[in-house]
């Protein structure tokens, strides 16, 4: 995964902030933090889940979480999105690595809206447009 990284160090998440991390070197996998080192994500079997940061990134590929920011290394963030998502936990859904996946339920959190989205690429693309900012994907400060 190649990251645009502003001149930030790490970055320490806020709530309804944009989070990635690597999958097995060739996907990426992205979630919404909600606080207290949580994150929430839609898994791999459909279930909507709050997981803490270490075990979002468990069992995937990479050292670190990154974050969307704009070019000052402030998190992108939303306090709605972590809303939708806290209410979506515990939902199932059809997961589909293509058509239904952890990036189409962040933008659904943002935008609402059932748009055909399915890549990370894509992802980024919506909410640079949303943010009206260019999105730096920076470290993420992981909580201890």
């Amino acid at each position: 995964v190649s990251m645009t990284k502003s001149n930030v160090v790490s970055i320490t998440p806020e709530v309804g902030a944009i989070v990635c991390c690597g999958i097995g070197g060739v996907l990426d996998h992205t979630g919404i933090y909600i606080g207290d080192n949580t994150i929430v994500e839609l898994a791999g079997s459909g279930l909507v889940k709050a997981v803490s940061m270490q075990r979002f990134l468990a069992e995937r590929s990479g050292k670190y979480i990154f974050i969307a920011c704009d070019s000052h290394g402030q998190p992108l963030s939303c306090d709605l999105a972590a809303e939708r998502a806290i209410k979506q936990i515990f939902k199932y859904y059809e997961y589909d690595m293509i058509s239904n996946n952890c990036h189409r339920f962040i933008w659904q959190c943002f935008a609402q809206a059932d748009n055909d989205l399915t890549t990370f690429k894509t992802l980024s693309h919506k909410l640079a447009c949303y943010f009206n900012r260019i999105v730096y994907w920076d470290v993420c400060k992981i909580k201890r």
